[in-house]
């Protein structure tokens, strides 16, 4: 764990396994510390204050331990053993540590989820991830964070293959997103006065990089749903994200590129399977 960590430079993780090693004190656990440290600037920095002898080696992962860790390996938070194991490959064992967490994870539980959803969606395993991203999102009162939770949720969904139930969750996030329209100015002061009229949050999220992600997702619906032959979701993902693109403000040259790929897409499939 500890010459595995060495490659990725000074994290917490790296402190955490010197510290682990460092405890037994042994001759050779202080030379291979010096080893790693001597190899890369970035472990010589994380792993600061090291001893020259190796009898000093316990005392100083003691205190290195004691700093970061505390003295019982059971106070660190199980994500940070889910992510050890995941960067060593050892995915199986990962993803049973975060199903077991998604199991145990109550209502109170919204930025767990989140952080579950993100981990088991890095190993694969889009099932589990939509059910913690469904989870999320339910938990989300503001309409705006319902929205971005719904996207990535669409976006799970359809890497799980299970295109027509992204389309409506994509579908959600643009009404949560958008929010109930403005209510007309009745406030007569307000209107003498000239005080700014409700932000239009329809025109908001569709400027920011938001608006970008929600239409790429559009596109890249309407290309699964073709692809598995639903054809009517593939159409009306491939409309809306159109008419979409068309209210951005500055989309990006990338989007509009995937949007007459997809449709072109589309198109060859529909003529072959006429022939």
């Amino acid at each position: 764990m500890l010459r595995a960590e060495a490659r990725r430079g000074h994290t917490e993780e790296l402190c955490l396994a010197a510290a682990l090693v460092g405890l037994h004190g042994q001759a050779e656990d202080h030379e291979l510390v010096q080893s790693l440290r001597t190899a890369d600037p970035d472990v010589h920095y994380g792993l600061g204050g090291f001893p020259a002898a190796a009898p000093d080696l316990s005392a100083w992962a003691a205190e290195l331990d004691e700093s970061n860790h505390g003295q019982d390996p059971a106070d660190e938070d199980e994500l940070t053993w889910a992510d050890l194991a995941r960067r060593q490959g050892r995915t199986e064992l990962a993803r049973s540590i975060l199903v077991r967490l998604l199991d145990d994870t109550g209502p109170r539980d919204a930025l767990r989820l989140g952080c579950l959803a993100a981990r088991l969606a890095q190993l694969g395993d889009f099932a589990q991830a939509v059910r913690a991203r469904q989870l999320h999102a339910c938990l989300q009162d503001d309409p705006h964070q319902r929205g971005v939770s719904m996207l990535s949720l669409a976006s799970l969904q359809r890497r799980a293959g299970d295109v027509d139930v992204a389309w409506q969750s994509l579908q959600r996030a643009v009404a949560d997103l958008d929010g109930p329209p403005p209510a007309p100015p009745t406030d007569q002061l307000a209107l003498e006065l000239g005080l700014p009229e409700q932000e239009n949050r329809t025109v908001a999220w569709r400027a920011l990089g938001l608006g970008q992600r929600v239409a790429e997702e559009h596109f890249l619906i309407a290309r699964a749903a073709a692809t598995s032959a639903r054809s009517a979701t593939a159409h009306a993902a491939l409309a809306a994200g159109a008419s979409l693109l068309d209210t951005l403000p500055r989309p990006a040259d990338n989007l509009r590129l995937l949007a007459t790929e997809v449709a072109e897409e589309l198109a060859a499939r529909e003529v072959g399977d006429q022939g």
